[in-house]
């Protein structure tokens, strides 16, 4: 399989972004040099396997969607991403907020069934 290493860059670098990380941030989290994650960026080099799925990890990918032209999903994946950071902010919640939330959440189902029209 032929990797189209500009479409990949693009796709790393807006992901990173989307993730707020910079790249000197990225590339010491998968365990390479910023030179070489500017590399793969640019589309001038394709990383190892190993290293495309630490990256997919920490970008919340996957390989398939970093080698592919996903601007099609973009809703999707951006809906994925805020969904993603949602879920782990409300993990980090205490007992007391999180049912306060709930409460909220089940306010807001009555109220789109039509309980409190």
């Amino acid at each position: 399989m032929n990797v189209n290493l500009k479409l990949l860059g693009k796709n790393l670098h807006r992901l990173r972004v989307a993730a707020q990380m910079s790249q000197e941030e990225l590339a010491s989290a998968a365990g390479i040099s910023r030179n070489m994650y500017i590399r793969y960026e640019s589309g001038l080099s394709c990383p190892p396997l190993d290293k495309l799925l630490q990256i997919a990890e920490l970008l919340d990918t996957t390989i398939g969607l970093l080698l592919t032209d996903c601007t099609v999903h973009t809703r999707y994946i951006a809906a994925d991403q805020g969904f993603s950071l949602l879920v782990r902010k409300y993990l980090g919640l205490s007992y007391v907020s999180k049912k306060v939330i709930m409460h909220e959440i089940k306010l807001l189902r009555e109220l789109e069934d039509g309980v409190y029209r």
